[in-house]
């Protein structure tokens, strides 16, 4: 799909269609980091890509320093950016549920309620 090394030119059209489904396993860090670096999380909340995107974002943020949606270069991407940027989105529960996960709250008191309540108080 991409040559090693090539982050110019990477945008939307270059994401998989339809077709075989994208598991954390079929996608490589460097992939993942890519498409970070393209600022496409926003992009993919509504594809099979979504899930390995935002652990990767989770296991290879910088908070605060740097980064942003999408300046972090090999990674280093602030998460509350992110966030921010999938808020004004309209994808208020996934902005929530990634600060949640950011944060470390544990799994079982992450709800919708939970998610939504959390953007008032922390963006």
């Amino acid at each position: 799909m991409i040559g090693r090394g090539s982050r110019e030119g990477l945008s939307r059209r270059d994401l998989p269609g339809p077709g075989p489904v994208a598991t954390a396993a079929s996608c490589d860090g460097e992939l993942l980091s890519l498409l970070l670096d393209a600022g496409l999380l926003v992009g993919c909340v509504s594809s099979a890509l979504y899930p390995p995107l935002s652990a990767h974002l989770l296991a290879h943020h910088q908070g605060g320093v740097g980064g942003g949606v999408g300046g972090g270069v090999g990674g280093g991407w602030d998460v509350e950016e992110v966030a921010s940027a999938l808020l004004a989105a309209g994808h208020a529960p996934q902005a929530g549920s990634l600060l949640l996960a950011h944060r470390g709250t544990h799994p079982a008191q992450v709800t919708f309620n939970t998610a939504l309540s959390v953007l008032k108080r922390w963006l």
